[in-house]
């Protein structure tokens, strides 16, 4: 099943009916949704006066597994469950034994969360260990393994507006869509921003303007100054821009790198012959007009080529993207990982 937000919307509300099994694995790269079902679980579960007794959240790289398992095996005190969150499975180096014979045979009244992030906070994936294959058969015949994948862009906005509303904001598309661009796609990020507008906006219309104040207007402003330096024959002003952005820590290397996808995406639909309307749609037009179909798979393929090296080398992305973005503006191919990290 596609994990939109309509797949994570019938999650929450299969955990808030009850219907909970004794094991759980959730694993992917969005961890934030991950915590969040976590805790309506545990909200589901056990009153907050019996979360002292009943609720233990361990790191996997810093438990003794057996006491742990030990733990998972004891009755809940004064309540009906007791609730384990193992985090950061991936980092365990202990023997994996006592955990893989609990899940074959697991306590009734113990649920056991296992979080398995597939990609570190930098965006890079993460192998799984050697018993987690193991592990996850155990758990899909006894209990439930959840995939966590990230939203697209359009359910991101969607989240947005329904976060701020839940937080007692208003927010349309289009500021929405403002912050999601100038934050990136990590939804611990834009949670924060989040928080940040909610404490001068509550009940409130956020507009563009008060996303500036918040998030400054520099760093709002910034990736727009880029995006309009990068047309043919402007290879200075747009490595300059980008230098500036990262050099003053303006925008992560992550996040230009995202932006930068998402706005020849944009570029290459409209060559498609997409039409959205609005007076957004003809900046993006005229924009479209300075590149070929051809030279738009070429910024495409670079930026995919260093988003591959990012999440997989230890390589400064910072260098990645401005060696990316010089290939794309000389029309030129990444055509091997050497070629992309030296300048030519």
């Amino acid at each position: 099943m596609k994990t939109n937000l309509a797949y994570y919307s019938k999650l929450f509300k299969e955990i808030s009916g009850g219907e909970l099994t004794p094991l759980y694995l959730f694993k992917g790269p969005e961890g934030f949704i991950m915590e969040e079902l976590a805790s309506q679980i545990v909200d589901a579960s056990i009153g907050e006066d019996m979360r002292s007794f009943n609720l233990n959240i361990e790191y996997a790289s810093e438990i003794d597994m057996e006491t742990f398992i030990s733990t998972a095996c004891s009755f809940p005190f004064l309540a009906d469950r007791r609730i384990l969150i193992l985090k950061e499975v991936g980092k365990f180096r202990g023997k994996w034994k006592p955990l893989l014979e609990y899940c074959e045979n697991p306590s009734a009244s113990t649920v056991l969360i296992i979080f398995f992030n597939t990609h570190d906070e930098s965006g890079r994936r993460v192998a799984p260990p050697k018993n987690f294959p193991a592990l996850e058969k155990s758990i899909s015949r006894r209990g439930r393994v959840i995939q966590f994948d990230n939203l697209s862009d359009q359910d991101l906005i969607l989240w947005i507006r329904r976060k701020a509303g839940k937080m007692g904001m208003q927010m349309d598309r289009e500021v929405s869509r403002m912050l999601l661009e100038s934050v990136g796609n990590n939804l611990h990020d834009i949670q924060n921003e989040l928080n940040k507008l909610a404490l001068l906006y509550e009940n409130r219309q956020v507009t563009a303007e008060s996303l500036a104040k918040v998030i400054g207007k520099y760093k709002l402003n910034v990736m727009a100054e880029l995006l309009d330096k990068i047309r043919p024959g402007n290879e200075y002003q747009a490595v300059e821009v980008l230098s500036r952005i990262i050099n003053t820590g303006a925008e992560r290397p992550s996040v230009v790198l995202y932006q930068l996808v998402h706005h020849f995406l944009f570029l290459l639909k409209i060559k498609a012959g997409g039409r959205y309307g609005g007076y957004r749609y003809e900046q993006l037009k005229r924009k479209a007009s300075l590149f070929n179909a051809r030279e738009i798979f070429i910024w495409l393929e670079n930026l995919r080529m260093a988003d591959i090296l990012s999440k997989n080398v230890s390589f400064p992305e910072e260098m990645l993207i401005v060696n990316s973005l010089l290939h794309s503006m000389n029309g030129r191919l990444i055509k091997n990982p050497l070629e992309s990290i030296s300048v030519t």
